[in-house]
């Protein structure tokens, strides 16, 4: 979230500061228009790993060829639903050169018309992005990542899905609307020369990449204390307060408090949810002051909030039983 300038600084330059981010919050919990406001016709991508990245690809296709996926607002996805939605709305580029919705999706298939034969063909950019054994380059990231098993989920999404795609691989660029750049950038002088990630303006207005807040490492996750998380180019966080109440998480059993220096530390209370903040700004930490704003300050994050975090993160199922494969360091 972020903490607001004074009302007398709005229209003042701004110098590089290299330790925070002038970016707009939007509280949930106030009169404030949200992002995606307006929104009549939406489409929602659902999970399943490479069946849903398939399914979802065939459900575009069949749209485009009816000239229908153009008057989408929306798209919100998760999981596999994501997979395939996030390459749709950022792709320009396959290995270099610029493509078309049409390539990208292919032609529409009649199930009767698909012999060996047809199957032989070469598929849609968009059937056969993924870049490599998934297995082997798992295999390599864990050893390269032994005891950061937490950024190995990511960094597939990047190798073994985004590859090939111009751009959408990069952990270090941010993402936002192109309509919001220059405006950015001014407010941001420190990022002028940054890369940024924006969506295809050819696609729907707003994209949502669904996920969820589990627990912090070394307690437990359960139905009382998921925290609905969503993604966008332009904003991310968590819409509401969970029953407006704080969240409470309980010490894993597996882990007893005495092993890691946490003796009569076993619950946790804490305030999650309750608005968005602009995405390219979005890791740092919280401040107390979440009033909201059009130029508030946040810490600047260690990293850019980049698209296969994002991914990842909306596709955590498998990346959470990575999360588990800790050394005995951990």
């Amino acid at each position: 979230m972020g903490q607001c300038t004074s009302a007398s600084t709005k229209s003042e330059k701004y110098r590089p500061l290299g330790e925070v981010f002038r970016a707009k919050v939007l509280p949930v919990h106030g009169d404030v228009e949200l992002p995606g406001a307006g929104i009549n016709v939406g489409l929602c991508a659902s999970g399943g790993g490479c069946r849903a990245m398939s399914f979802s690809t065939g459900v575009y296709r069949a749209l485009n060829e009816l000239e229908v996926l153009g008057k989408l607002d929306a798209i919100s996805s998760v999981s596999g639903g994501t997979w395939c939605s996030s390459i749709l709305m950022f792709a320009r580029e396959f290995k270099g050169a610029p493509i078309e919705t049409s390539e990208l999706l292919g032609k529409v298939t009649i199930p009767a018309d698909l012999t060996m034969e047809a199957l032989k063909e070469e598929v849609p950019l968009l059937s056969g992005v993924v870049n490599g054994d998934s297995s082997t380059i798992v295999k390599a990231l864990l050893e390269e990542h032994k005891g950061r098993e937490y950024e190995v989920w990511p960094k597939l999404m990047s190798e073994w899905l985004l590859r090939n795609f111009d751009g959408l691989d990069s952990l270090e660029a941010y993402m936002a609307l192109e309509e919001d750049l220059k405006r950015i950038r001014e407010d941001n002088p420190q990022l002028e020369k940054k890369r940024f990630l924006t969506p295809r303006t050819d696609k729907p207005r707003t994209f949502i990449m669904n996920g969820c807040s589990l627990a912090p490492l070394k307690y437990e996750a359960s139905n009382d204390n998921v925290v609905s998380f969503q993604m966008c180019p332009d904003f991310t966080g968590s819409p509401f307060y969970p029953q407006n109440q704080q969240v409470k998480y309980s010490m894993a059993p597996m882990l007893p408090c005495k092993d890691f220096g946490l003796s009569g530390l076993r619950s946790l209370n804490r305030t999650m949810g309750g608005g968005f903040t602009e995405t390219f700004a979005f890791g740092g930490a919280a401040p107390k002051e979440q009033s909201g704003g059009e130029k508030c300050v946040l810490k600047e994050p260690s990293s850019p909030f980049a698209l296969p975090y994002a991914v990842g993160i909306s596709s955590w199922a498998a990346g959470g039983a990575l999360n588990q494969a800790r050394g005995p360091e951990w």
